[in-house]
């Protein structure tokens, strides 16, 4: 397992290290839908697949789900020092739920 990969691991929850039976051929991990993936995890790592992936420059936009009756720290639009902050448009789905798209 690369360095990167080891370091992206044990920031995890749970403090285990995916087995080498998680890895598909090119080395990229999956997790199990048995797992608990945080939403804040899941879009930390979608902005950082998408750092190196996009050109300098590029834009990426995505939907972000909101709850009010969540905390203000887990409704707080993730954030990664490769992208600036554009604008988010808000689409308000229920009385507590609402979604944005948001654009970096």
């Amino acid at each position: 397992m690369s360095d990167r990969k080891k370091e992206q691991y044990e920031n995890r929850k749970d403090k285990q290290l995916p087995k080498p039976e998680e890895f598909d051929a090119q080395g990229n991990f999956h997790a199990s839908m048995k797992e608990q993936y945080s939403q804040k995890d899941i879009y930390l790592d979608l902005l950082q697949n998408a750092s190196s992936m996009l050109k300098p420059g590029g834009r990426i936009v995505y939907l972000f789900h909101n709850d009010d009756e969540k905390s203000e720290e887990e409704n707080r639009f993730p954030a990664h020092p490769l992208f600036r902050f554009i604008c988010a448009s808000k689409d308000v789905l229920t009385k507590h739920r609402s979604r944005f798209l948001i654009t970096m």
